[in-house]
Formats: C-alpha cells, structure tokens, sequence
C-alpha cells in the first residue's frame, strides 16, 4: 500500500505540468492540422526542435465493410456490437436522457489518505 500511496503523491505533484504539457501539445498540432499524411515537419524552438511526426497507420471499418456485417449479424446483434462517440450526438451532454444513460459502471479510483499517528 505505502509504495503505491508515495508514487500516487509524486504522479499526482505533476498533473499541473502534465496538463499543460497536453495543451502545448493539443496547440502544436493543430498548427499542423491540414498537414498531409504522408509529411512530417519540425517546429524549432530555442533549446529543442519538435518532429510532428506522420500519423500512426489506424484501421478502419469502411462503408461496405459495415454493410457486410449488418448483413452477417443482423440489425440486433450489429446494433449491440456498434460504438458511438458521444461527442457525435446532436447535444453531447443529452441531459434529458434521450439517447444515453448514466449510472455507475465506470472504473473504480484509488484515493491516497496519509495516515494520522496517534499521540503515544
């Protein structure tokens, strides 16, 4: 417990420059947003230059490919097995329920509490 509790207090010292280091990040990409897929290119800062570099290969589900298997599945099982992005839905929040629902089956967190030394 204590070598989890000392490294989950050194990790959460960071989350600051973490955080900013995501958002200079999430900036230095998005100078390069029409950049083509096949280039990559350098921005030079002062004390170190930074490659962005060309995107990771991802594979995809095409069109036909989803039509195959709506037909291999059926609409049922093909509409259980399908992922949407919340962030597609015509209002992300859906505060009214219409479309999602919100209950506890997230992952579990692990709170670090110091312990208090009794007065002897």
């Amino acid at each position: 417990m204590d070598e989890f509790a000392q490294l989950d207090t050194e990790l959460n010292s960071l989350k600051g420059k973490t955080k900013r280091r995501d958002d200079l990040r999430e900036a230095i990409l998005g100078w390069h947003a029409d950049l083509p897929a096949d280039q990559q290119t350098t921005e030079n800062g002062h004390y170190y230059d930074v490659i962005v570099s060309l995107p990771d290969n991802r594979r995809v589900f095409t069109m036909a490919g989803k039509r195959k298997l709506f037909r291999l599945w059926g609409s049922t099982k093909f509409i259980e097995r399908c992922a949407i992005a919340l962030k597609l839905l015509p209002d992300p929040k859906d505060e009214a329920g219409e479309f999602t629902v919100n209950g506890r089956t997230g992952p579990r967190h692990l709170e670090v509490l110091p312990r208090l030394k009794l007065a002897a």
